[in-house]
């Protein structure tokens, strides 16, 4: 039997959860909690809402190594400092939140299940595989680890993810003992001036790249059905997910 799985979503200002937490415990396989990182107003730090949903847990960002003001002395402008830190807690969730499940899946706030979601299958990972090819996140993992580079052709950046503590403790362990620094500092420290203000890095295809080129037993490529929509289009249900973003 697959184990229980946990689901990290951080909440931005522009984000809502309610709906989000219904589609997530209802149609992630072997749900087990739903932990929420924010430090803002409508869901109460540190308090369990047990339901017929499942169990949903806040998490605060301040619980994390690092907050939105640590990373702004890498930015001019402030505009796009969320997108990095929501990476960056993402990354950090397995070292935070005690108890977390190994895997865990982080999940978008702006991305929706609408059909039966499995994420783990012979005790392997499975990825969802994405069209996206933004040459910067390359450069930046590549400055991030030496060697480190777009595997094939598809893409990470689905909006969500599996994550085993395993991967990530190698991937943290290979980048500190490289730039002998945080991977939180090393991570900001290797996108391009000229991107930070819009997109420098890609926590999705840092961790798909990586599994795949140092632990290739650990996962598996499949395909879903998918897209990226406005918000005000709403749901799609011919598809198994939808992400709907506010910026579109």
């Amino acid at each position: 039997m697959d184990k229980l799985i946990d689901v990290v979503t951080p909440l931005g200002p522009n984000d809502e959860v309610e709906t989000q937490r219904a589609y997530t415990s209802s149609n992630i396989e072997n749900f087990r909690s739903h932990y929420i990182i924010t430090n803002h107003g409508g869901f109460p730090d540190a308090v369990p809402c047990d339901n017929v949903l499942g169990r949903s847990f806040s998490i605060p960002e301040d619980s994390f190594p690092f907050t939105l003001n640590s990373l702004k002395p890498w930015f001019d402008s402030h505009q796009r400092i969320g997108w990095y830190l929501q990476q960056l807690l993402k990354l950090y969730a397995w070292k935070v939140i005690p108890d977390l499940s190994d895997p865990y899946v982080v999940v978008d706030a702006d991305t929706y299940f609408l059909k039966p979601i499995k994420f783990t299958e012979n005790g392997r990972l499975l990825f969802t595989k994405a069209t996206e090819h933004h040459k910067p996140y390359f450069a930046h993992m590549e400055r991030l680890l030496p060697g480190l580079k777009r595997v094939q052709k598809a893409s990470g950046v689905a909006h969500h993810m599996p994550l085993s503590h395993e991967v990530l403790s190698d991937l943290f362990e290979r980048v500190e003992a490289h730039h002998d620094k945080p991977f939180w500092r090393a991570f900001m420290d290797c996108v391009d001036p000229e991107h930070r203000d819009g997109s420098g890095a890609s926590e999705y295809e840092i961790v798909f790249n990586f599994t795949q080129m140092y632990h290739p037993n650990k996962f598996e490529l499949r395909e879903l059905a998918w897209r990226n929509r406005k918000r005000d289009k709403g749901l799609d249900i011919s598809c198994d997910y939808v992400s709907l973003h506010w910026y579109l």
